[in-house]
């Protein structure tokens, strides 16, 4: 079965700093802006499309389809850059944000094919680092739980 990492592959991810807007009450609030650009192993017929997952206190999951644009184009490869795209820091309703992942479609002649796995977004400067990964849940160990696998990481302090 054909996954989109064999198309695309994340290339970088960026979220911005918190920049501040006023709404029609005249309130203020933070948002973020961020964007993901993409190295796809096609031609510019094979669109990419984001499922963005922003993650909240209480277990609330938000979720957002954020366009592709296609740029650095040759006949057997090009790149592709979401749009901008916004997140709210912090909701007086539903809380501060805790974690914020991405997984990808590439829709290319008629079909629309899912990315194996979820990525997210790391602070550069937080002070922890990787020391493990595993897969889990793959059809040789307990089953899938979903569409892909697991992927559980270990931290620890710098």
């Amino acid at each position: 079965m054909p996954i989109a990492e064999h198309y695309a592959t994340p290339i970088h991810g960026h979220l911005g700093g918190y920049f501040q807007r006023v709404n029609d009450f005249n309130e203020k609030f933070n948002v973020r802006w961020g964007k993901i650009e993409f190295d796809v192993f096609y031609g510019v017929q094979a669109n990419v499309k984001v499922v963005l997952k922003v993650y909240r206190e209480h277990g609330l999951c938000e979720t957002y389809i954020v366009d592709t644009d296609a740029f650095d184009i040759q006949w057997d490869r090009h790149k592709r850059c979401t749009r901008d795209f916004y997140v709210l820091p912090f909701s007086n309703n539903f809380g501060k944000i805790s974690c914020i992942k991405f997984s990808y479609i590439i829709h290319l002649n008629e079909h629309s094919i899912a990315s194996q796995k979820d990525y997210i977004f790391m602070n550069k400067a937080s002070e922890l680092k990787i020391i493990a990964g595993n897969v889990l849940f793959t059809d040789e160990d307990y089953g899938r739980v979903s569409d892909h696998c697991g992927y559980l990481m270990t931290f620890e302090p710098k």
